[in-house]
């Protein structure tokens, strides 16, 4: 064939048979590279659920969906306190740091959603539920920050046994509020969040005098456990607060 057609074949060869071989290729390239390269548990986690990328597009439609994402993160937060209570070698199990990182990149992308919806002419009903949802998402975003606070100070582990008993009793307790919150949260029932309030009701008074009887009768704490009781104590008091506005925002649902 003379030189023009030539190159023509050459270039149809080169151009079509490449991205042939490319698309037959894709599947095992894609498969070795998941393999030598796997997602961190953090960019695991950290995909929504509900959330897109247009979500915002339609108010009503956005803030029933960011309704959901919340819930799947408020459901989450027992998970941190399982890891603490066993995190042994084949668990399979994400410890806090991964679902902390995940929380705060899916928190942003609600936040920017609900600035985004704030952009809309809204009637009054649909303002209001994106008031509550503001508010809630500020309170989740708390409280995910004690959990996390909380259970990465009790994988540390300490000098003094009674310590480690202290902070184990307030996880658990902290873990029953928690539940109780995502009872109420998913079922949105008068009696349910009545449970919620029950639980939260101010415990700075009895925090303080569990600080004082525990100092007073531990006169051997280091000063890291010291330092530790009084952490957890005060953790524990923020998250009751938490849950107790989280509480009263449900109510207004």
């Amino acid at each position: 064939a003379d030189i023009g057609t030539a190159a023509v074949a050459v270039a149809l060869i080169f151009q079509f048979g490449a991205a042939f071989i490319l698309v037959l290729l894709s599947t095992p390239i894609l498969d070795r590279l998941q393999q030598w390269f796997p997602p961190s548990a953090a960019e695991v986690l950290s995909q929504e659920k509900y959330l897109h990328e247009r979500a915002a597009d339609s108010p009503e439609t956005a803030l029933i969906l960011i309704e959901k994402e919340q819930y799947r993160l408020l459901e989450r937060l027992p998970m941190y306190i399982d890891y603490v209570r066993d995190h042994a070698p084949g668990t399979e199990k994400y410890d806090p740091d991964a679902y902390h990182a995940a929380f705060q990149q899916i928190a942003s992308r609600i936040s920017e959603t609900l600035s985004k919806i704030s952009g809309h002419g809204l009637n009054q009903a649909t303002s209001d539920q994106l008031i509550r949802f503001t508010k809630l998402e500020e309170q989740l975003i708390t409280l995910e920050d004690i959990v996390h606070q909380l259970t990465s100070q009790l994988l540390k582990g300490h000098d003094n046994p009674r310590a480690g008993v202290l902070g184990n009793n307030i996880m658990e307790s902290l873990d029953f509020m928690v539940m109780a919150a995502i009872d109420a949260f998913g079922s949105q029932e008068p009696g349910e969040i009545d449970t919620l309030e029950m639980l939260t009701q101010d415990r700075s008074a009895m925090m303080t005098k569990i600080r004082h009887h525990y100092f007073e009768s531990e006169q051997d704490l280091s000063t890291d456990d010291r330092n530790f009781v009084l952490d957890i104590t005060i953790l524990f008091e923020n998250a009751v607060h938490t849950l107790g506005r989280c509480g009263s925002l449900l109510r207004t649902s």
